[in-house]
Order: C-alpha cells, then structure tokens, then sequence
C-alpha cells in the first residue's frame, strides 16, 4: 500500500525531494468537537423546515412561491443532519499524505495538491486522539475563533494530516525537518 500512494505522489515531488512517509486520514464516521454544537443545531433546523415544507404543501392554495422557498432549506438542513458525514468520509477516502524532507504534501482526489513548506511554516501542532491516532495542523488551529470560522472543519482539513496512524512519529519527523 505505502509503494501505490509514494507512486502517486512521484510527479509533484521536487528536484532531489525524497519522501520520508506516507500515509491515509482515519477512515470512517469521525465526530469533531463542533459536532457538539452542529448535531443538535442541524436536527432543529431540518426539523423546522421539513415542518415548513410540509405545512405550506398540506395548506390549500399555498403559492407555489412558498412550496418552492422551503426546498433549499430542507435540502441545507439534510447535508447539515447526513451530507456533511458521508461528504467528509469520502473525501478521506481519497485523500493520501507525504511528508518529504522539505513539505508536507496532501493530494486530494486524482490531481488537488496542497503543499506546504515545512521550512517558512510557522508550526506544526499534534492532537492526539483515542486508539493512537492523532492530528497534525500546519499553521496552527486557534481554538474557538478558528472553530467558529470553520466549524466543518474544510478549511482545517485541507491544511492537516487528520487522524493519522503513528502521529507522534510524524510529527518528530517534521520537526526534525
């Protein structure tokens, strides 16, 4: 496996880069901490519009203005409730790391390439999570206000190694870089 993912990233690699890991985000359902606010929000807010929708549909003579304003809100509020979940699980799928002896690379996809440079990159912060996985934010993460200014974690996610196997090791790696 770690040869098919090196033989992926071969055409992005500079002149005299080497590769000294690769690697896959955790695979399946992950719960993040804005979940504990998103869940519950999300629940409410395709409830209300299903409700809404449903209301305006039952009611004889409802515009058809009205019938069709509450259809982007159901539809907002099932990838709030589902969507976000099954969108996150297959873009981890197809999503690989590297780490070279120079940048971090993370390649999305078939060709959507992130690299970031590990010399004029302020910081590499490691979170560890159950059963030994962990995190690694390029650029730090700062707490509430970043959480707030992303709360489903896409902009996070395309600056990070998530859920990685062997973290500590890793992020050793890098800051011996």
């Amino acid at each position: 496996m770690d040869f098919d993912i090196r033989q992926r990233f071969q055409p992005f690699l500079l002149k005299g880069e080497t590769v000294r890991w690769v690697g896959r985000p955790g695979s399946g359902l992950i719960l993040r901490p804005a979940d504990a606010f998103l869940i519950p929000f999300s629940i409410l807010w395709c409830g209300f519009a299903i409700f809404w929708e449903s209301m305006v549909i039952r009611s004889d003579g409802a515009p058809t203005f009205f019938v069709l304003w509450g259809i982007p809100f159901v539809l907002a509020g099932l990838y709030f409730v589902f969507g976000r979940f099954i969108h996150d699980i297959f873009r981890r799928s197809r999503t690989v790391y590297a780490l070279t002896d120079k940048r971090a690379l993370i390649l999305q996809g078939t060709g959507s390439l992130r690299s970031i440079d590990l010399k004029s990159n302020a910081s590499a912060d490691l979170k560890l999570h159950a059963g030994g996985k962990g995190t690694i934010n390029f650029g730090g993460s700062g707490q509430l206000l970043f959480w707030m200014a992303d709360p489903l974690g896409m902009t996070a996610a395309a600056k990070s190694f998530l859920y990685i196997d062997n973290a500590t090791h890793v992020h050793q790696l890098i800051q011996e870089t």
